[in-house]
Formats: C-alpha cells, sequence, structure tokens
C-alpha cells in the first residue's frame, strides 16, 4: 500500500499543472459542500437538543375561508385553560405570550425586540432550557415574577448574581422581580427568551371565554404521553373545538404542529425566522452539483491523459501486474489528490465561513465540530470513489499490447463531451437561477405596493393610557418642524407582520368564512403613506371608531364591483361591540407580502391602540428632520426608549430568506462557473500538447492564428451551446415553482436566458484563448520537429 502512495506522489510532482487544476477544483467543491453542511446541519438542529422532543408539539390555528386556508402560530387564549381541564392525561401544557416595549432599569433603557415573554413555569419544564438559579415552578408561578438569561443580567445588573431580587420597570406598566437566571439560549432554538415574564402577571388582561380571536403571538406548547401519536391529539383538539366553538365557527380548527418542522414549515411563523425546507433541498441539491462539476474535472483530466500513460499501464501490465492493483494504483492517486484538495477545502471553508454566516444572518458557526469530522471522512471516501473510480476502471482494463503502441482508446472523446456538456449544464442551471432570483427580488423590492413607503420613518411608542394625551402636543410639534410633511399615529406600519384579523359583520349578517385584516389608524394615515382615495370620505379625528374605510378588495369579496355602492352599508366587529359606517374606499394597498394576495382590509381610529408613530419627512431635509422627532418624541416620553426605523428597511423583513438565497446562488454560480473553467483549462491544454504537430503542420500550410483558434475552440463552444439546450428547460422548470410562492412575480423572459448562454461563451471563449493563443502563435517548425 505504501508504494501505491509513493509512486502516486510522483506522478502528482510530474504532472504539476494537471493535479494542480484536479485539486483546485475539488477544494473549491469540497469548501461549498462543507459550508452548506453547515447551514444545513445548523437550520436542522433547531430545538432538537429537548430531552423527549419527539413528543413536543406546537398547537396552531387553520382555518378554512372562501378564498383558501389562512394558517397562524397563534391560538385563542382559553386553549391551555381548556386542554388542563378536558385532557388530564396529556403529560404538559404550557402556554406563551410574545410582548414587546421598553425595560426600565433605574435610569437606563432597553429594547428587547421580540426577545420578551409571558410564559407559564411549564413551558421550562417542557423546554429543556438550562436554569443558573431558580426553578419553573418556584421562579415563574406568582404574578410580577420574571426570569432574565445570564447575559441580559450581566447588561441591566453587572454580573448575573446581583441581578436575583432586583426589579425593572416594562414599558411603564409594571414592576417585575428577578426570581430566576436562566443560561442564554443555544442559537439554534425557536424560543429566544431573553426576558420571561409569569403569565399569572398577563392573566388577568385575558378574555377566558373568547374563543374565536387570534392572537399570533400567543402559543401552547404540548407535551404528548408515550405511547399518544399526534392523529390521536389532533382528534383532541377537533373534540375540544366542537364543544367550545359555535357550529358556524368551526371552520377554524386546531392542529399539532411537531416541535421538529416549526423551524421549517413556512406556513406559520414561528418566535424567530422560518429557513424553509424548500430552501434547504436547493442548498443540498447545489452542494452536490458542485461536487459532480468538481469530480467531472477529475475525470475528464485523467482520461484525457489516458494515452500519455497507456505505456504506463501497459508496462506494469507485462511485467505481471493485476487489474486490481493497477485500480489500488490510480485510486491513491486520487485519494491523494481528493486528500490536499479537503485540506485546501477546509481552508477556504474557514476563512469564507464569518462571510456566509453574514449573508446568511446566522450567528457565527465554528466550521469543526464532532459531526462534521465523519461528513468529512465521507466527504473523502466519496469524492475518491466518484472522481477517481471511472478512470481506475478504464485504465486498468487497457490490453497490454494496445497500451503499449500508444493507440488512442475508443469512447474516452465521446465521454468527455459528455462530461463537459454536463459540467456546462450545471453551471448554467445555476447562473439562470441566480438571474431569475435576482431579477424577482428587485420587482419585490420596487414594485407598486399602493402607497408611498420612501422617507418614511417608524417610531415605536408607549401603550399606557398616559402617552395616549401626547399624541396632539406630537403632531403640533412636529409639523412645525422643519423638513416633516405628515404625521399619523396607528397600531402597525401601512405593510408590516403584527396586524389584527377579526370577524366581520355587515348588514347585520355574519361572514363566518371571512377574516378581515384591522388596521387601527388615525384620519392622517391614508395622506402619510400616500394612499388613494377612490370613493367616499376619509374619517374624521376621534378618539374612538366613528366610520370605516375599507379597501377595493373587500368591497369585491362583499360582492361590490363598483367601490361607491359599499359606502353607507353597517359593518361591526368584536360581537357588535364596535360598529359603524362605511365611509371610504381606498385604493388596495400591500399590507403584507408580495407572496400573498391582498387581504380585505378595514381602516378604524382608536387611539388606545396606537403603538406607531409614522413621520413623512423631506429626504433632502433629512437630518433636521430626524433631530426634531428625536427632540419632540424624547420630550413626550422622557422615559421611553427612542428608536426609529425607515419603512423600506421594514419591507425587506419580508423577504429575509429571498435575499439570502440570492446572494447564496451569486457566489455558488460562480464558484460552479470557476471550477468549469478550470476544467476546461486543463482539457484544452492537454488537446493542445497533443496535437502540437497538427497545429504546427496546419501553420506550414498557411493557416492563420484564427484558423488555430477556431480549430481548437468550436467544439468547446458546441459543447457549451448543448449544456445551455439541457440547462435551459429544468432551470425554468425549477424557477417557475420558486415564483409561484410569490403572487406577484416575474415573467421568465427570453432575456435571462440569452444572457446565460452569452456569459457562459464569453467565459468559455476567455478560457479557452487564454492557452490556445500561445499555441497558435508558436513556432510550428519546432512543434514539427520536437513531437
Amino acid at each position: 500500500m505504501s508504494t501505491y502512495f509513493k509512486i502516486a506522489f510522483r506522478n502528482l510532482v510530474r504532472h504539476k499543472t494537471y493535479a494542480g487544476i484536479n485539486i483546485a477544483g475539488l477544494a473549491l467543491a469540497m469548501a461549498a459542500c462543507l459550508l452548506i453542511y453547515r447551514i444545513v446541519h445548523f437550520e436542522m438542529s433547531f430545538d432538537m437538543f429537548h430531552a423527549g422532543q419527539e413528543r413536543i408539539y406546537r398547537v396552531v390555528s387553520v382555518t378554512q375561508q372562501s378564498n383558501g386556508t389562512e394558517y397562524f402560530m397563534g391560538v385563542p387564549f382559553p386553549v391551555p385553560g381548556a386542554l388542563r381541564k378536558d385532557f388530564p392525561q396529556l403529560e404538559n401544557i404550557g402556554a406563551i405570550r410574545q410582548t414587546d416595549g421598553v425595560i426600565i432599569v433605574d435610569d437606563k433603557k432597553f429594547r428587547e425586540r421580540d426577545r420578551v415573554y409571558y410564559t407559564e413555569p411549564s413551558v421550562f419544564e417542557i423546554l429543556g432550557f438550562k436554569w443558573l438559579y431558580g426553578n419553573p415552578r418556584e421562579s415563574l408561578s406568582a404574578p410580577g415574577a420574571g426570569v432574565i438569561t445570564k447575559s441580559i443580567a450581566v447588561k441591566y445588573f453587572g454580573n448575573w448574581e446581583a441581578a436575583i431580587g432586583k426589579t425593572f420597570n416594562h414599558n411603564n406598566e409594571r414592576i417585575i422581580r428577578v426570581t430566576g437566571i436562566l443560561d442564554d439560549m443555544p442559537a439554534n432554538t425557536d424560543f429566544p427568551f431573553s426576558v420571561a415574564i409569569s403569565y399569572a402577571t398577563l392573566l388577568p388582561q385575558l378574555k377566558q371565554d373568547d374563543w374565536l380571536t387570534v392572537n399570533e403571538a400567543h402559543s401552547v406548547l404540548v407535551k404528548l404521553p408515550a405511547g399518544m401519536d399526534m392523529a390521536h391529539g389532533n382528534t383532541m383538539l377537533s373534540d375540544m373545538i366542537n364543544r367550545y366553538k359555535p357550529k358556524e365557527n368551526r371552520n377554524e380548527q386546531l392542529q399539532l404542529q411537531p416541535l421538529s418542522t416549526v423551524h421549517t414549515d413556512t406556513r406559520f411563523r414561528n418566535y424567530n425566522a422560518v429557513f424553509s425546507l424548500r430552501m434547504i433541498s436547493g442548498l443540498m441539491l447545489v452542494g452536490l452539483f458542485l461536487l459532480i462539476i468538481g469530480s467531472v474535472n477529475f475525470i475528464n483530466i485523467a482520461t484525457a491523459q489516458a494515452v500519455t500513460r497507456s505505456r504506463e499501464v501497459g508496462v506494469r501490465k507485462a511485467l505481471g501486474g493485476g487489474r486490481k492493483q493497477l485500480i489500488g494504483q490510480f485510486l491513491a492517486e486520487t485519494f491523494v489528490i481528493t486528500f490536499f484538495a479537503l485540506l485546501l477545502g477546509l481552508l477556504i471553508g474557514k476563512l469564507c465561513l464569518p462571510e456566509v454566516c453574514s449573508i446568511m444572518r446566522l450567528p457565527m458557526l465554528e466550521l469543526f465540530d464532532t459531526d462534521l469530522f465523519f461528513f468529512i471522512v465521507g466527504l473523502l471516501i466519496a469524492v475518491t470513489l466518484l472522481a477517481g473510480g471511472y478512470p481506475a476502471f478504464i485504465m486498468s482494463g487497457f490490453n497490454p499490447v494496445t497500451a503499449l503502441k500508444g493507440i488512442k482508446i475508443s469512447g474516452s472523446l465521446s465521454l468527455r463531451r459528455v462530461l463537459v456538456v454536463l459540467q456546462f449544464a450545471v453551471a448554467q442551471i445555476l447562473l439562470i437561477c441566480m438571474m431569475v432570483v435576482m431579477s424577482q427580488m428587485r420587482k419585490v423590492l420596487h414594485a407598486p405596493l399602493g402607497f408611498d413607503q420612501k422617507a418614511v420613518v417608524t417610531v415605536s411608542i408607549p401603550k399606557d393610557s398616559a402617552s395616549v394625551q401626547q399624541f396632539g402636543f406630537i403632531r403640533n410639534q412636529l409639523l412645525q418642524s422643519q423638513g416633516i410633511k405628515n404625521v399619523s399615529f396607528s397600531f402597525t406600519p401601512a405593510s408590516s407582520y403584527g396586524g389584527w384579523f377579526g370577524r366581520l359583520r355587515f348588514e347585520g349578517r355574519t361572514m363566518n368564512d371571512l377574516s378581515v385584516d384591522l388596521k387601527f389608524a388615525d384620519q392622517s394615515y391614508v395622506n402619510t403613506y400616500g394612499m388613494q382615495l377612490i370613493a367616499g370620505n376619509n374619517y374624521t379625528p376621534a378618539d374612538t371608531t366613528n366610520g370605516f374605510v375599507v379597501n377595493e378588495t373587500l368591497a369585491k369579496t362583499l360582492g361590490y364591483r363598483e367601490p361607491a355602492d359599499i359606502v353607507g352599508k353597517r359593518m361591526a366587529f368584536f360581537d357588535d361591540q364596535v360598529s359603524g359606517l362605511i365611509i371610504g374606499v381606498v385604493k388596495d394597498f400591500r399590507a403584507n407580502s408580495l407572496k400573498e394576495p391582498v387581504s380585505p382590509l378595514v381602516l378604524m381610529n382608536n387611539t388606545s391602540w396606537y403603538r406607531t408613530l409614522n413621520v413623512k419627512i423631506d429626504p433632502d431635509q433629512m437630518p433636521e428632520a430626524l433631530a426634531a422627532i428625536e427632540k419632540t418624541c424624547k420630550t413626550a416620553w422622557p422615559t421611553y426608549l427612542y428608536e426609529y426605523e425607515f419603512m423600506d428597511d421594514l419591507l425587506k423583513d419580508f423577504y429575509q430568506e429571498e435575499i439570502q438565497l440570492s446572494a447564496l446562488y451569486k457566489l455558488f454560480a460562480f464558484v460552479a462557473m470557476f471550477i468549469s473553467c478550470l476544467g476546461l483549462y486543463g482539457l484544452v491544454s492537454l488537446m493542445v500538447v497533443q496535437r502540437r504537430k497538427e497545429v504546427g503542420i496546419r501553420k506550414v500550410l498557411g493557416a492563420s492564428v484564427m484558423d488555430v483558434l477556431v480549430l481548437l475552440s468550436k467544439e468547446f463552444t458546441l459543447l457549451v451551446i448543448i449544456g445551455f439546450i439541457i440547462a435551459a428547460p429544468l432551470a425554468a422548470y425549477f424557477m417557475q415553482g420558486w415564483l409561484a410562492t410569490f403572487n406577484v412575480r416575474i415573467a421568465l423572459q427570453a432575456n435571462l436566458f440569452l444572457l446565460t448562454i452569452g456569459g457562459a461563451l464569453v467565459i468559455a471563449w476567455m478560457t479557452v484563448g487564454i492557452r490556445t493563443i500561445k499555441a497558435a502563435l508558436a513556432n510550428p517548425a519546432k512543434a514539427i520537429r520536437t513531437e
């Protein structure tokens, strides 16, 4: 065996250029595979560390509407109590309610965005997070008790031991005493607690008999007893709905969602970020493609070298070498090349991992871990067999007499053509996918939304009753300030994940199969966002609802073709507690992402629900406007944390996964094309060496440099075009499925495909030209003499 590796090293030194090309191509492919493995392994590991995780489920809401099925991660507030009462056989039940706001410690203010939760003690019995001090039953049972993580304790109080027993103010609403300390949450959890306040603190505010309202921030976890399956659990939930909900509302059902799918099921949101199975499958496919391209390089060059190494094989066989020995020899060479490629790939992966983590918005991952070791060993063996198996099998099978004569091996040329086509087909698939994703992202980020999102600043505001008294002061102060065009208060910005969906009564009829997006906003909301009223009028200033403005979609859904015809009709929500007349119709605008159709929507004023300040500013006077907003807000709410965001940045959150996908396709399409060109360069180099005499004779007979270039490049041009013919329909098929996830999408136009083939041909010609120009300019007499 040691002889195999000794000879392998000698051959690598003898053929340094081709060994270098093989090592570089395989290294890039393996580095990409290692990076993809780390991403996929991380994303698939979410919440898999909890004890008994296979029996942990989240209860979710699924509503059958006239316009399709709607999926919500939230459930009605009475669900946890009803589950405990009706199904005591369940091992455990825990409720969570996400909240937001400002944490005040002495004179310091902090915003733990989306990291503050009201939780029942049982949540931490279901989820196995590590406690540094306290325990769920003692630390989260009483109202006003709270638990914080170690890093939050250090941030608030200097060190975590000093935090025990201290208090903090949450949203100027309540004082919370620290009764427990959690270790920092792992990065791979969809329950990223920073502050957990006892659920008992929130309980008095909840309507324990309201089975019709679904709050997306309110989740329930269930741990099934051993032996009970998900189907049985879903039957129990269905029985519960039939028991507590009116018959006309039973289109709203509850289901169990396995904890293992919470991170990857795009139908539902979670408390972190969903990473779709489509994305995971796509990344794994890209990794496989790149590995195939790198291995194809090796096969191409190895089979092209078969003629020059045929005499070596003939001599070995004539001296008694068996086929198994020869296969072992060639696989040893492949193993050595693959091993060096793996070392280089690990270095490249290590250097690139921080940038990839930044692109993917991941925590800083470590490339090396125990799981990666087994993956590396498997990758080393797989690539050795994939890249070296065919050349070893072919070259070891040469007839010794034929091999000693140096006769050309039939079939190897055809194989190389097929493999070059395969390489460029895969590379062009990735190029097409990259351009489609980039084009679609340009469309969604610049598509008309029905409102003007440019130069709109949003500010989170306090929700206590005292803050409402400051609305008039803030509006007057800002409208008198330089660079301020308009001011509005609302529950959420014009387009956001947040919202409120309610059951509609229209003209005395309850619309059980129609859920409506309610947007609480003042009379300036329409003008601040540049929305267009197409019928009726806007409502007038008031503290509570004095009229409704609906969108076109709602009017059409209710059967009114002309928007003006719905004006004057009566609507009601919340069991007729809020009712009034429709006084206007606004042109449809995008209150959600472009992945979804426009929802039926109602605008109404109610100051008690305003959580956002929206300010339209003059872009030419932005510094002055921002300074005025900050000064005014800090004057009105001196104890509240001031932060602002631009509406443009909020909209990008809808498409974070697609932005990441676009960046990754750019990276991997470049890698695929670069590896393909490395292989093409190696093949052309071998071809030039093998055809030196032919080129010399052609030049002696009058062939020009251009004639030689055409001679050596026309075949590869044809192969690239054939690769495109294969790639185009496959890429179109894949991307049509991806585009179908968007309600607004681009058409797959010919220019995208023409750019791909044009770019691939230019890159291929440059690669071929670099090597062939030197051959074309060489002295023909020298080429003929030295052949």
